[in-house]
């Protein structure tokens, strides 16, 4: 089975191992698991485009002396090698194609549903909005939602 997961691997070290984590589990139940290449939002692009742009031009004793004035830079340098090594998708702009790439599509972990969070500022994907593929939730956070529930 072509498994897709669906979820933050790049701004931190917690998101980027329970993806990992989950990768290595379902490839070691015998299926095949990529991660998605989800749009990356608000002030997260900046940060990555800089990142790979200095990592990539820069020589290596300055990106040093950047990390360690910078944590968000120190963080990227230190997970980019191992992520590079990664099975992730090609971007996608189409949900419909998407959806027939694979088998099913885990989304989870992390805060996807923080609709308020700047870089997850609604990519409807997170929420399984226009997936045609049978698609699960794991683990997902939602602590930044602002909504009222009204009881009866």
């Amino acid at each position: 089975m072509k498994i897709g997961l669906m979820t933050v691997y790049y701004p931190n070290y917690g998101s980027y191992f329970q993806a990992i984590a989950l990768k290595n589990h379902i490839e070691n139940k015998g299926h095949s698991c990529e991660l998605i290449n989800a749009t990356i939002r608000g002030k997260y692009i900046f940060k990555f485009c800089l990142g790979a742009m200095g990592e990539s031009i820069l020589p290596l004793w300055i990106c040093q002396h950047i990390a360690k004035k910078n944590a968000a830079f120190r963080t990227y340098l230190s997970l980019a090698p191992d992520i590079k090594k990664l099975k992730i998708s090609k971007p996608f702009k189409s949900l419909k194609k998407l959806s027939k790439e694979y088998d099913c599509i885990l989304v989870g972990s992390d805060e996807l549903w923080s609709a308020s969070l700047w870089e997850m500022k609604y990519i409807p994907a997170y929420f399984g909005i226009g997936l045609r593929c049978p698609h699960f939730s794991y683990a997902t956070s939602g602590a930044s939602l602002n909504f009222t529930v009204k009881l009866p």
